[in-house]
């Protein structure tokens, strides 16, 4: 069942095999046999047959476990469902079946078994004729007959020689740069319609009352990010339907200062903006200076290279406003799953949406993360601890979270502006200027990050 929905419902899904059921004394067990990886759009009905191989029955030591007539009887089911989604016919198909020797000395058999290919079968045929008959467009049916004729098999070989000599990987890099072009096109458009309009903007937008009931959106930038990324995010944050009280811009004092501040963020900050410097502690400015300097107030971290929707920060004030004021709130988690009372590698956490209330959740910063005053001790100012062990100051927090016992109320964003990228090829393609995200999610250090962090704190 699980493997016809992968099949006929989401073509593009990576299916891994790797459990077999072995049937011994009458006792049913589980256990990992050798996996093999398939993916579906090589399975599902090409326009010609290729090499790929189903498993459409379970290895048994017993044969009669099912009933061989029953197994045939789905394997040809599940053929006749992919063939009437696809509008295919049989001659398009590769499914095979594929059955691993069962007994050593049933070997034979079974190597005679690898080679059965799924029968003709005449009652679904004169089935599949007659649905074509009424349902199959007549450009399907010009496709289906044009198929078989020698013109078809001609260009056919043409392209397969094609491929070989790489004439459809370079066209195919040609098309991405073209696709890559156009988006950039496309964001600086967008960014030049945000910078007129922060030249339009009100001054003094916010409201400080220089106490303890401001609520705080701090954020950080760094490098080309300063000029190209983070005022049009800070614009954003000047559009909510709910305004903060005050929002802080944290810059290494060893590259920056007030002289060399770009011209759009001089102009935020006649709007309310306020420009700091600091230490040089990476992406950790994003809020441990101004847990530092704000202690008992509430603050709202946000990324310098988000156009953020204009109920981001509303939706976490009251979801703040309705908590019991000790729980980090978010937009976007993961879930930090553990297996046999041990967390797993970060990259195979899977989104919340597939947790549940009870889940450890792993805020995201992106999406903006909403964090109460004093609900961490000294350990999160570390600094020589977290820049020595851990590149991402998101693993950095989730860790402090967990040992202060703080939990993680997840809320999910209503609006129907989703927040996007300022600069979209950033996130797609990595560079020297993307050069965190490439490490700590494309090769995977976050993973030794959680690593790092676990160990140091002694945590299963």
């Amino acid at each position: 069942r699980v493997l016809e929905e992968l099949i006929l419902n989401k073509p593009n899904t990576e299916i891994v095999f790797v459990n077999t059921i072995l049937k011994q004394d009458e006792k049913v067990e589980e256990y990992i046999s050798i996996p093999n990886t398939l993916r579906a759009s090589d399975l599902i009905l090409n326009p010609l047959p290729r090499t790929s191989i189903l498993f459409k029955r379970t290895v048994f030591d017993e044969i009669g476990k099912f009933e061989d007539e029953y197994v045939q009887s789905a394997a040809r089911l599940l053929a006749i469902k992919a063939i009437l989604n696809n509008q295919k016919s049989y001659s398009q198909i590769n499914m095979f079946f594929s059955v691993v020797k069962q007994l050593e000395e049933d070997t034979q058999e079974a190597q005679k078994a690898v080679s059965i290919q799924m029968p003709y079968y005449t009652e679904d045929i004169i089935e599949l004729a007659k649905f074509r008959a009424f349902h199959a467009s007549e450009k399907t049916k010009v496709l289906i007959k044009f198929g078989q004729s020698v013109l078809f098999k001609s260009i056919w070989t043409i392209r397969k020689f094609a491929e070989k000599r790489g004439f459809f990987e370079l066209k195919a890099k040609i098309k991405q740069k073209q696709y890559y072009k156009q988006v950039n096109k496309n964001d600086k458009q967008k960014r030049l319609i945000i910078a007129q309009k922060i030249m339009l903007l009100p001054e003094n937008l916010l409201t400080r009352k220089n106490d303890t009931s401001d609520v705080i959106v701090s954020l950080t930038s760094f490098g080309h990010r300063v000029n190209d990324s983070a005022p049009y995010a800070i614009y954003t944050l000047f559009t909510q339907k709910q305004l903060p009280n005050r929002i802080i811009l944290f810059l290494d004092h060893d590259n920056w200062n007030s002289t060399n501040i770009p011209a759009l963020l001089q102009k935020l900050q006649q709007s309310g903006l306020e420009i700091m410097f600091c230490e040089d502690i990476r992406p950790y400015k994003k809020l441990i200076p101004a847990m530092r300097l704000f202690p008992q107030n509430t603050i709202i971290t946000v990324d310098d290279d988000v156009y953020y929707n204009d109920a981001t920060l509303s939706e976490l004030m009251e979801a703040y406003e309705n908590s019991d004021k000790k729980s980090v709130i978010c937009h976007w988690a993961y879930m930090a799953e553990q297996r046999n009372g041990k967390f797993v590698p970060v990259s195979k956490w899977k989104d919340s949406k597939y947790g549940n209330s009870q889940s450890f959740h792993f805020p995201v910063g992106q999406d903006g993360v909403l964090y109460p005053p004093q609900i961490f001790d000294e350990e999160m100012f570390k600094s020589d601890i977290f820049m020595k062990l851990c590149t991402n100051d998101d693993v950095w927090f989730w860790i402090q979270e967990y040992r202060c016992k703080v939990k993680v109320l997840l809320i999910q964003d209503s609006s129907k502006h989703k927040s996007s990228f300022v600069n979209t090829l950033d996130q797609w393609v990595p560079t020297k200027k993307s050069a965190l995200l490439y490490l700590n999610v494309i090769e995977g250090r976050n993973d030794i990050n959680l690593k790092n962090l676990l160990e140091y704190y002694k945590i299963n």
